[in-house]
């Protein structure tokens, strides 16, 4: 299935499942480029929609403007996406063995923990914030 047909039962579930999900943006890649989802973003969920805009989508493109606050705020997606790859290929979030939300959530954040230390005992600051 496409991204952009799970983006907005995601957002959905967000709500749904914290019950107060209030995003000051929505980070997301050109997967995710379209003019109806990016109206959701700002009315319905009232955040600042950070979506790389498909070079074929010219009605996004045409109401986009990266400014410099938006550069930079999208330049952390690819943190984002580098520590999502680490949880699902090296700390096995792809494959959890257990059932439960709360058994997922406690593996889920001592996979996080993990990261964190390894950062640490890396040694610079700069990594343990990078992560």
């Amino acid at each position: 299935m496409a991204d952009i047909k799970k983006a907005s039962p995601v957002l959905r579930q967000a709500r749904y499942i914290t019950g107060k999900f209030v995003p000051d943006y929505v980070l997301a890649d050109a997967g995710y480029s379209s003019l109806p989802l990016w109206r959701l973003i700002k009315n319905q969920y009232r955040a600042e929609p950070i979506i790389d805009p498909n070079p074929t989508h010219e009605k996004v493109i045409a109401r986009m403007d990266k400014t410099p606050e938006w550069n930079v705020i999208y330049k952390q997606r690819t943190s984002i996406e580098r520590l999502n790859g680490r949880l699902k290929g090296f700390r096995k979030l792809n494959q959890v063995r257990v059932r439960g939300r709360f058994k997922v959530r406690i593996h889920a954040m001592m996979s996080i923990i993990v990261c964190q230390a390894h950062a640490l005992a890396t040694g610079s600051r700069e990594s343990v914030r990078k992560v």
